[in-house]
């Protein structure tokens, strides 16, 4: 605190010296009141509009560093969504960038969404705490790519308009073929009644109308996926 009490008081008696220079020459000069205050009111006046052009050119150039975003895969329950997640992770650390991955199921075990069970609220506050996080990341710098169900169709659009840089991948892949990769055996306990509001069987699945980004994980592999999205995003220059 006192650092930047001191900083503050410094930055003052700076500009107050300034003044009192500026003051005195034009008064010198001039010997008129009158010109000189008008000559240091032209001369702040001046001086404000050239810092604010100058400092809007300067947030132009980006000098390397990335402006973050959030890529947000979206589908049934083992649907891809994780695995292209990773896969995606491993390609862009290699290529430099600082990448955070969020996932449903490692969120759900820590302290910021273990309080939340599945219901639709309790569905809307978790993605809108984790819509909080990746914003942060994201504004600094961070990729960050998340893996959730986000079965609502509402909340993803509050997401997208709300999150910097928000990218949307509807990840694909017919019910079917889901149950077939259920290698946890969530999607047997649901259909027997086990679990209740699992997704696509006691809770609906939303797709969404307008994804950024399609890819069919039934049709394609892991490497067309990736190559999808990563094309999408340097098309758009966020890469």
């Amino acid at each position: 605190m006192e650092r930047k009490v001191r900083s503050w008081i410094k930055s003052l008696t700076w500009r107050v010296l300034g003044i009192i220079i500026l003051v005195s020459i034009s008064f010198a000069y001039t010997c008129d009141i009158k010109q000189t205050t008008a000559i240091t009111l032209i001369f702040h006046l001046i001086r404000f509009i050239l810092y604010y052009i100058h400092e809007r050119i300067w947030l132009k150039f980006s000098w390397g560093k990335i402006p973050g975003l959030v890529i947000w895969f979206t589908g049934l329950p083992c649907s891809g969504k994780t695995t292209l997640a990773k896969a995606l992770k491993k390609i862009l650390e290699k290529s430099g960038f600082k990448v955070e991955h969020l996932d449903g199921d490692i969120i759900r075990k820590t302290k910021l969404s273990s309080d939340l069970g599945f219901s639709k609220g309790d569905r809307e506050k978790h993605l809108r705490r984790i819509g909080v996080l990746t914003h942060f990341l994201s504004k600094n710098g961070t990729i960050v790519l998340c893996s959730f169900v986000s079965p609502y169709r509402k909340i993803r659009k509050e997401l997208r308009g709300s999150i910097h840089n928000f990218i949307e991948v509807y990840v694909k892949c017919p019910k079917k073929e889901c149950i077939r990769r259920d290698v946890k055996g969530m999607w047997k306990k649901a259909l027997q009644g086990e679990i209740k509001d699992f997704t696509g069987v006691g809770s609906p699945y939303e797709p969404p109308l307008k994804p950024h980004i399609i890819v069919d994980t039934n049709k394609d592999n892991i490497d067309t996926c990736i190559k999808k999205i990563l094309k999408y995003l340097k098309r758009r220059k966020l890469l």
